[in-house]
């Protein structure tokens, strides 16, 4: 096969590269998601972090509703953008962080991943122009987790009212409940 050849003046290289930038980011205006620690071609252990990062939205649970610039993340693995029609599906391939999550451990098995991180509205159904990053990762070991000492997050009631008064109060009260059980606090990290 031969090469293209293309000839194009500075306006028509700004075009190309002003479509490949959005097309890239997700439009948006101006608004935009991207991961905060994987890369483009990332080679990964897994499990591993993921940190998700916004410009101009604002990140909130999707109790609050639907309101202009803001909303909470999905990541999509292995499947297509979803469109802006309607709520995004909840499934294995489609992971919602509709408490405004801005931070997830993902668990993927050995081989190429595609990752795209989706912005929505309240009602979980994504911007439009859709707001997204895409990126594919490499996953080249799997790791055996060790849960017999893993801390899990206590999500009863009572936890959310002692994160609450600690919050009200200025402290920190990352593992108050640890702390009321006798227990070191440990950070997360």
């Amino acid at each position: 096969m031969g090469k293209a050849n293309w000839t194009l003046g500075a306006g028509g290289l700004f075009a190309v590269g002003s479509l490949l930038f959005w097309t890239g980011c997700g439009g948006g205006g101006g608004k935009k998601v991207y991961f905060g620690n994987l890369e483009e071609g990332s080679s990964l252990e897994s499990p591993f972090k993921v940190v998700m990062k916004a410009e101009n939205l604002i990140v909130e649970p999707a109790t609050l509703g639907v309101n202009e610039g803001h909303g909470h993340f999905h990541i999509i693995v292995n499947a297509m953008l979803a469109g802006p029609s309607q709520p995004m599906p909840k499934d294995e391939k489609h992971i919602h962080y509709g408490d405004g999550q801005t931070e997830a451990i993902m668990d993927l098995p050995v081989g190429q991943h595609t990752l795209i991180l989706q912005f929505a509205k309240g009602d979980h159904v994504p911007y439009d122009p859709p707001v997204y990053q895409e990126i594919h990762v490499n996953v080249t070991k799997q790791n055996v987790v060790d849960t017999t000492h893993a801390m899990v997050p206590d999500t009863s009631a009572a936890a959310k009212a002692d994160s609450a008064a600690g919050a009200a109060a200025g402290k920190d009260s990352v593992g108050s409940a640890a702390k009321a059980a006798g227990a070191p606090a440990k950070k997360a990290p």
